[in-house]
């Protein structure tokens, strides 16, 4: 038990995020970013099954980073 355990007395559980909401994930986290006329969030979703919303988040900053990292080389 963490100090941080003592503090909290209760402990909430969030279910991973459903494919309509990954695709709403995915708008959030890349808005303001340029992408791909052939990028569909649709698509995308069936191979994020069991990804969180950091998960996506994280994804699409990955893929922009590595497009960053291609252009520039």
């Amino acid at each position: 038990m963490t100090v941080l355990d003592c503090l909290i007395d209760q402990r909430l559980y969030i279910d991973l995020p459903d494919a309509k909401q990954r695709v709403q994930i995915f708008g959030v986290h890349s808005s303001g970013k340029q992408l791909a006329e052939d990028v569909d969030f649709e698509k995308l979703v069936f191979r994020t099954v069991g990804f969180s919303g950091v998960d996506i988040r994280n994804l699409v900053n990955e893929a922009a980073i590595m497009v960053v990292g291609f252009c520039c080389i």
